[in-house]
């Protein structure tokens, strides 16, 4: 008898031992990441909207709690059986011991089996339901190789909302952007194959991060540093860091002609005119000189046109949005805070609380755009923000940190403002509701843990002051990469309004120390714009030397664009001295600049043909939207550009004899900002010389230097 009693103990102290040592599973931490990471909440597989086999999962275990309940309780627990562990379907179905449309995921000798299986064996719990994951970190947040062998280990940390860390390398997802140039294994090693650069995404459990991954260009002739050609101010210092960690040789400096026409068309959406080229270029090309210049453009009137269209096109300022009189009322009043150099903060922060009659109160259209507060909620993040929340608002974003919480929350900012005849005013009541749960949700910035106190009688007004005064800054940063990309010809981050963590810039440290610069300046546009024009980068030559690798990607030359919509209708204008005339809706009438139409419904099967933005939906790149090949037709064979050339300076001036070599000469002033070389003049001169009609020879070398890409194009 106290044999079997001592047996008996034993094995109870045995069995209680195996309970202390046991580990608690926990769903969100230990279960959710393997499916992720397995690919079952995919949207290929049980994580499309209608799910797959019968089967549902919220889009990359967006839902845990959710997810949960159907594992364990939806269909009589069938999916889980804790009585038999192993015979649980959820083990069975991917390892293809039953029939998975999905193949075979893994196998039962793998981590993830064994991890499911012992969630499983201890009782297939939920663990803590106010425990979530607040924040991702990876080390390094930068990797540069030398060499397609190099295999750099990538370590993501989770942080705990009970303050907590936890390595949860071996669980992360890890999406390469551009998986031709390496790839990333299931630990976590990173190998690039190819020079270039790209970045990693990194998910876990709802967060997201992302790595930059350098191979530096492989060329002999960047070996050796070369001193700036350029006076380099601090944007610079910090790009050319950037060029030696890549191995890119910085840019030549533009030719003063060069510098010229890319000045004038993006500062002040116009052409030097003929008599201001040979001046600039019959003189003495430096840098106060440049300073000097720019100086002057910021302080015509085209720059006011010009910057108040681009802003225009971002706010979808338009008689279809706003209405025929308040879209004037809000064009007018935009114009008028740009030709003040009004504080962006300010301009943005008005537009934010604003209220009254569209048509007297310029601010007040801005919320004629929607009355629903979840587009307004859409609009608003992407437009001063620069982040799209739109993908938040059926599931959580598959590429961003927001939540469907978050996005509904942030839709409730605007839910207690609508529109009254032609006013908008404040309601007293009215909430958006969560889409699954019917609750309503109270205002909150996106990512937030707590909003604080909100203004008990316009909601708005503390949506303003975050938005004005957020850290990071997020609306600063959004603005100063539109600048950059309407100066640049690309964004530092593309698309422009797209800013997230997985969407790395080309060079972060150049659009943080912009946007801390900006930021100091009091939010001062032309500031902003002033410091781009005078740096090194806007004024290297677009021409690529032999050891540009690809240089236009990373700002060491400037990148070509194609001018487009409205400043090519204007150059054209400019080019030949004939004069458009471009119809206003509404009271305002005739305008012959382009850049000066207030209304993209104004009819213009020309604009339409060359690019514009509608607005009715957000142009991030307006320009894109013309072009190709009704552009080239029309160029090529229209009757527009002919009439053009006729109708302009250049039949007026051969009514008189000139020798051939001044024609030329004006030719090339007026359409390319230059001086033609000693080869074009001598060879155009044999031409004319020999051409049986001279008005038809001088009008075809015209219509030659306008479809060339020397015209077409800003460079």
């Amino acid at each position: 008898m106290l044999k079997i009693r001592t047996l008996l103990l034993s094995i109870g102290a045995v069995f209680f031992v195996s309970l202390i040592q046991a580990k608690e599973l926990d769903y969100v931490l230990d279960v959710a990441p393997v499916l992720t990471k397995s690919g079952c909440n995919t949207g290929e597989c049980h994580g499309a909207a209608t799910g797959q086999g019968g089967f549902r999962l919220s889009l990359l275990g967006y839902d845990p709690k959710l997810d949960y309940e159907r594992l364990t309780r939806e269909l009589f627990a069938r999916r889980i059986d804790v009585q038999d562990p192993a015979s649980s379907l959820m083990l069975r179905k991917p390892t293809r011991e039953l029939r998975h449309k999905g193949g075979r995921v893994f196998n039962s000798k793998s981590l993830e089996y064994k991890k499911l299986l012992e969630w499983i064996q201890s009782g297939a719990q939920y663990g803590d339901e106010d425990l979530t994951i607040t924040q991702l970190q990876v080390q390094p947040d930068q990797v540069v190789v030398d060499s397609s062998e190099t295999v750099t280990p990538l370590r993501v940390t989770a942080w705990l909302s009970d303050g907590r860390t936890q390595d949860v390398t071996r669980w992360a997802l890890f999406t390469m952007e551009d998986d031709s140039m390496g790839a990333v294994d299931e630990e976590g090693r990173l190998r690039l194959n190819r020079p270039g650069v790209t970045s990693v995404m990194i998910r876990y459990s709802g967060q997201v991060a992302a790595v930059r991954a350098i191979y530096p260009i492989e060329n002999e002739l960047t070996s050796k540093a070369e001193e700036p050609k350029l006076t380099e101010s601090d944007l610079d210092k910090t790009l050319r860091q950037q060029f030696e960690i890549l191995n890119l040789v910085p840019g030549s400096p533009s030719s003063a002609s060069m510098f010229l026409r890319r000045a004038c068309l993006t500062l002040a959406g116009r052409l030097p005119s003929e008599q201001e080229v040979r001046e600039w270029l019959l003189s003495e090309d430096t840098d106060e000189r440049r300073k000097i210049k720019i100086q002057s453009l910021l302080e015509e009137e085209g720059y006011t046109d010009l910057w108040t269209y681009r802003l225009a096109d971002v706010l979808r300022i338009s008689s279809k949005n706003q209405g025929p009189s308040a879209y004037e009322a809000y064009h007018n009043w935009l114009r008028d805070q740009v030709s003040a150099n009004r504080p962006w903060n300010e301009i943005v922060r008005e537009l934010l609380t604003a209220s009254g009659q569209v048509d007297a109160t310029g601010p007040a259209a801005f919320y004629r755009l929607t009355q629903d507060p979840r587009d307004m909620g859409e609009f608003v993040s992407q437009t001063i923000l620069g982040m799209r929340l739109a993908c938040a608002r059926c599931h959580h974003h598959p590429f961003d940190r927001w939540s469907v919480e978050d996005y509904y929350s942030f839709a409730s900012w605007f839910s207690q403002t609508a529109w009254e005849g032609n006013s908008i005013v404040l309601k007293s009541r009215g909430e958006v509701e969560h889409p699954k749960t019917g609750l309503a949700m109270a205002p909150a910035f996106p990512g937030a843990t707590s909003t604080g106190a909100v203004d008990p009688v316009d909601r708005r007004v503390t949506l303003a002051e975050w938005v004005t005064k957020s850290e990071p800054d997020l609306m600063a940063r959004a603005l100063v990469n539109r600048v950059w990309k309407w100066m640049m010809g690309q964004g530092l981050v593309e698309p422009v309004d797209d800013l997230r963590p997985t969407n790395p810039a080309a060079h972060p440290e150049v659009l943080e120390q912009l946007t801390k610069k900006f930021v100091a300046s009091g939010f001062d546009l032309k500031e902003l714009i002033q410091s781009i024009a005078n740096s090194a980068a806007f004024q290297y030559s677009s021409l690529p030397s032999a050891a540009d690798y690809s240089g236009q990607g990373f700002f060491s030359r400037f990148n070509p664009n194609p001018i487009k919509g409205v400043l090519l209708a204007d150059a054209l204008s400019d080019a030949t001295g004939a004069s458009w005339e471009f119809t206003q809706t509404g009271p305002t009438g005739l305008t012959q600049r382009a850049v000066q139409l207030q209304d993209p419904a104004s009819e213009s099967y020309t604009l339409e043909v060359l690019g514009r933005c509608s607005r009715e939906e957000a142009c991030a790149t307006p320009e894109d939207l013309g072009g190709g090949l009704s552009m080239a037709l029309r160029f090529l064979n229209g009757a527009d550009l002919n009439d053009m050339i006729r109708s302009g300076w250049l039949s007026e001036w051969l009514e008189e004899e000139h020798a051939p070599a001044l024609v030329v000469e004006k030719i090339y002033l007026r359409t390319l900002s230059r001086f033609p070389s000693e080869r074009e003049s001598n060879y155009w001169i044999a031409r004319a010389v020999e051409a049986e009609g001279a008005r038809t020879f001088y009008e075809s070398l015209m219509w030659a230097a306008l479809n060339s890409r020397e015209f077409l194009f800003i460079h």
